[in-house]
């Protein structure tokens, strides 16, 4: 797969790194932080990564590597492992799905089962912690309010 900066738009291919993470470049109409979850939504120039929200749209999941500001065209993970990801307050059980209620990761409260409200799965076991180590599925899938 060809990897370019754009001009006009941004490629819908995903890059596939070695140590088994998946990116997309991307354009942030809002600012990135570095391990804060976003959307990754398709718009008419391509991969855009916004705050999360609270909606019921279809998109990726994405988690900045560092900080990026609004404006600025870089890449944004979507899949495979992902430690310290920012979390509201959560009990995670190994393998239980993350999906996005509210406007926030939440704890589906089962092991990923791939369906179509899974983002990801914890890759540990956490008490009242505030970041998790995930296993981000490079999948659209669907938020709830």
């Amino acid at each position: 797969m060809n990897v370019f900066d754009n001009v006009t738009a941004n490629p819908l291919g995903f890059r596939y790194d070695a140590d088994g993470t998946v990116w997309a470049k991307v354009t942030y109409t809002n600012d990135g932080v570095a391990k804060t979850p976003m959307m990754v939504q398709v718009t008419e120039l391509g991969y855009e990564a916004l705050d999360l929200a609270d909606n019921t749209n279809r998109y990726l999941l994405g988690v900045p590597d560092k900080a990026y500001a609004t404006g600025v065209e870089g890449w944004i993970q979507v899949g495979g492992p992902c430690d310290d990801v920012i979390t509201p307050s959560l009990s995670m059980a190994l393998g239980h799905a993350l999906g996005i209620t509210d406007g926030a990761l939440v704890d589906v409260g089962a092991d990923y089962s791939g369906a179509t409200t899974n983002f990801a799965v914890a890759r540990t076991a956490t008490t009242s912690a505030t970041t998790q180590d995930l296993m981000l599925v490079p999948l659209v899938a669907l938020a709830a309010t």
